[in-house]
């Protein structure tokens, strides 16, 4: 199961990129955004795993989310996922 974590937006995407995470944005019912990070390891093995379910849940604050994947992208060299936007069903 991917675990999310809220993100601090003072930090930049290139230096938690770096660190071997990635960034993105959880849409959640009542129309909060809320920028998160996750393993860039997990997400990879899940993407192998699955190859890009669209529906799955996800580990968010110690409550578990039932979520849809709005938009993956990835770098242009590397195809490696460097952002991930998920919406709460």
């Amino acid at each position: 199961m991917l675990e999310l974590s809220i993100r601090d937006v003072g930090i930049k995407g290139k230096k938690l990129r770096n660190k071997g995470l990635v960034t993105g944005t959880l849409r959640r019912k009542d129309g909060q955004i809320i920028p998160i990070f996750l393993s860039s390891n997990l997400l990879e093995q899940y993407i192998v795993i699955t190859d890009y379910c669209k529906d799955l849940d996800v580990k968010f604050e110690n409550e578990i989310i039932h979520v849809h994947i709005k938009e993956a992208q990835r770098h242009f060299t590397k195809n490696n996922v460097i952002n991930m936007d998920f919406i709460e069903i």
